[in-house]
């Protein structure tokens, strides 16, 4: 990487010039310590001091000294408090001087996440520091690069590349982005500036300021020699934040085509085969800015195979944005991919810079059957039922509830009482086949799962499903799903380390995941019929996440709407048991826990909010 793109670690004039940098620094912070406990030592001391001038200095009077003083410690700094905190850190700054002077205290502050930042490094256990541990891991050393540059002359496919940087003026951004080019460990790239220009079988196109990682192209045409199809091979990317070092990774999902008409994730760096672009139209002046977002719509419909290499190939410095993509431009790119497409729809500005929200609209009037089963927990049936008649907008509905053996009277007259359908099923709780027995009852273009403790917030919460469950594409269809609390509960399933688990971001765009809960699900019935319905061997869980890979296996997306928003409160109903048996039965089928393939997960990210990296 060049050197101005590069991390760029601190340079010393000399080891004791830094050693008494860093002692005045260490000596400051000390210093600060030290005042903010002046009075409790001054007490502790001097209560010290009385006690040791009443009693003679033998084993049990040091004793009972040490218990009065951690009396008095605990009397005057509590457990809990700032106080407690700040003596247990200077306890420790002690100790550790002592046992080693001031490499010791050095080593025991460099703990500290409050010096951390102080001293530019990473915080322990940050993003930052996980980061750095990644990259230590997975960024290719000398001698992997010298294998790499005799490597791909073995290989099958070795097409030219041309790398187009689209500028003229010579700049030290537009140098160093050169530079890192020609630091490639695959060697047959050509540099353009211009798209029109470029002769390869291949263009990728590069922002100025931006630079490839040593192995980016070998890693790109790699994934070529497995993949012979792939028309557009994209990658991880990263940055150069204002402490100097790579960070801010961007881990991204395979192909996720609705996740491209919300934002444009591709970023950078794309590999795009050049007789694709010209069947596409090359990049349109007419846009601009938004030409990138625009050219990767129209690619992307034409290509074969649209390839994802999990792995950092690029960094670009702070504030460099992706793609010179501009939001007007970006939503008319959209809005033309629509037109293209041969769907209606609208699309929206999105809460953030860049994202977008398409808004399919409704083909005819289809009907939808909400099955909702229940046992008791009448209070919640009837908040739910009421929720959905006073609420929703969508009126071509039936509501039918499958009641599994309720025992309370309260319950039952209100059963008794109910205007809408209800099926009786009588035995033990088996969801996959309360779900299945009501299919089979309802006569319905859609059906609609639903938990009995959901509470409608979003009037138009049908119609939000409705848009993506009437695409011939799409198979199943998931909403946004918050705690009472209004923290977010649901936005989609990953499969994560200890298995499939919700994912709660906060994001607010409509992408594919691998699987939605079943506590809100939307299915045509003819995709429900086709898979056979829910697996009735898994009795309590895991059902929703294996129908939902089962529909994807089929070829079918599975699509998160952002736009239909419900409360729920987690399993009141059965509580948040996961038999041995189920999970027996989908690891079968799946793969062990943390080892199932979630396509739309990085698998270097351990846990996606707090954003967690796996380090092995």
């Amino acid at each position: 990487m060049p050197e101005s793109l590069a991390a760029r670690p601190s340079t010393p004039a000399g080891e004791d010039a830094d050693n008494h940098a860093d002692a005045r620094e260490l000596q400051r912070e000390v210093a600060r310590l030290n005042a903010m406990l002046s009075d409790l030592q001054a007490a502790l001391l001097e209560t010290e001091a009385r006690l040791r001038e009443q009693t003679a200095m033998n084993d049990g009077t040091e004793i009972k000294l040490a218990r009065r003083l951690h009396a008095m410690a605990k009397r005057m700094a509590p457990q809990g408090t700032l106080r407690h905190r700040t003596l247990r850190r200077s306890l420790r700054l002690a100790a550790a001087t002592q046992d080693a002077g001031l490499r010791g205290l050095k080593r025991e502050l460099g703990k500290d996440r409050r010096i951390a930042r102080l001293r530019g490094r990473p915080v322990p256990g940050s993003l930052d520091d996980q980061y750095q541990r990644w990259l230590a891991l997975h960024v290719p050393g000398t001698k992997a690069l010298e294998d790499m540059r005799t490597a791909w002359l073995t290989w099958r496919q070795r097409p030219l590349i041309s790398v187009v940087l689209g500028v003229h003026a010579d700049t030290p951004e537009l140098r160093a982005t050169i530079a890192s080019v020609q630091a490639q460990a695959y060697g047959n790239w050509e540099i353009c500036d211009a798209l029109t220009a470029a002769g390869g079988e291949f263009v990728l196109l590069l922002e100025p300021g931006s630079a490839l990682q040593p192995h980016a192209l070998f890693a790109l045409v790699s994934f070529l020699q497995k993949h012979p199809d792939a028309d557009v091979i994209y990658a991880d990317e990263d940055r150069i934040t204002q402490s100097g070092r790579r960070g801010d990774p961007q881990f991204k999902p395979d192909w996720s085509p609705d996740l491209l008409l919300s934002c444009n994730y591709l970023g950078e760096p794309v590999l795009v085969r050049r007789e694709l672009v010209s069947r596409a139209g090359g990049l349109r002046p007419e846009l601009d800015e938004g030409g990138h977002h625009d050219l990767y719509l129209r690619v992307t419909e034409l290509a074969r195979e649209v390839g994802h290499v999990d792995d950092v190939l690029e960094t670009r410095p702070d504030g460099v944005p992706a793609a010179r993509d501009r939001a007007e431009t970006g939503q008319a790119a959209i809005a033309d991919a629509l037109h293209r497409r041969d769907r209606a729809g609208r699309v929206e500005q999105g809460e953030a810079p860049g994202h977008f929200h398409v808004r399919y609209q409704i083909q005819g009037n289809p009907s939808v059957g909400i099955i909702i089963p229940t046992r008791d927990r009448v209070e919640a049936l009837r908040a739910c039922i009421e929720s959905i008649e006073t609420k929703s907008s969508w009126r071509n509905v039936t509501i039918t509830i499958v009641d599994n053996d309720s025992k309370n009277p309260e319950t039952l007259q209100y059963l008794d009482g109910f205007r809408h359908r209800v099926i009786q099923y009588p035995g033990a709780f088996n969801y996959s086949r309360i779900i299945n027995t009501a299919a089979r009852q309802v006569d319905a273009e859609h059906l609609l799962f639903l938990n009995n403790d959901m509470v409608v917030i979003t009037p138009d919460w049908i119609e939000a499903m409705l848009e993506h469950s009437q695409r011939p594409e799409v198979g199943v269809v998931g909403a946004r799903l918050l705690f009472p609390t209004g923290i977010p509960q649901h936005e989609g399933i990953a499969l994560m380390r200890p298995g499939p688990g919700n994912l709660n971001m906060g994001l607010p765009l409509i992408r594919d995941v691998v699987a939605v809960t079943g506590a809100c699900t939307m299915v045509r019935h003819t995709v429900f019929d086709e898979v056979h319905g829910m697996d009735e061997t898994l009795v309590v869980a895991f059902g929703d996440v294996d129908f939902c890979m089962r529909v994807h296996a089929r070829g079918y997306w599975i699509v998160y709407t952002p736009h239909a928003q419900l409360y729920h409160e987690e399993s009141t109903s059965r509580g948040l048991l996961n038999p041995a048996h189920d999970a027996q039965i989908f690891c079968a089928r799946w793969g062990a826990m943390g080892e199932q393939h979630d396509p739309f997960l990085s698998r270097h990210i351990l846990y996606p909010n707090p954003l967690g990296l796996r380090l092995e």
